[in-house]
């Protein structure tokens, strides 16, 4: 019986905070988050893994960190 009690306790208890969580408002921001007076630029690079494959390139050797590695682009 304590088991069971024990329980529904739990229960109770985590009903109850997941209600409390959705009664709590949300607020946006009070001032715009996006500045759409800036400008910016991205640039999109493209691999052929298929042809790099190909010609036998061993992918395990290069660790891909996001910038872009000299050494790699003249094999």
């Amino acid at each position: 019986m304590k088991q069971k009690r024990k329980c529904f306790l739990m229960t109770l208890m985590i009903t109850v905070s997941v209600l409390a969580n959705h009664l709590m408002g949300v607020r946006a921001a009070s001032n715009d988050i996006v500045d759409a007076s800036k400008t910016g630029s991205i640039t999109i690079r493209k691999y052929d893994m298929t042809t790099a494959d190909a010609k036998g390139i061993d992918f395990d050797k290069y660790t891909s960190t996001g910038k872009q590695d000299p050494s790699v682009e003249e094999l």
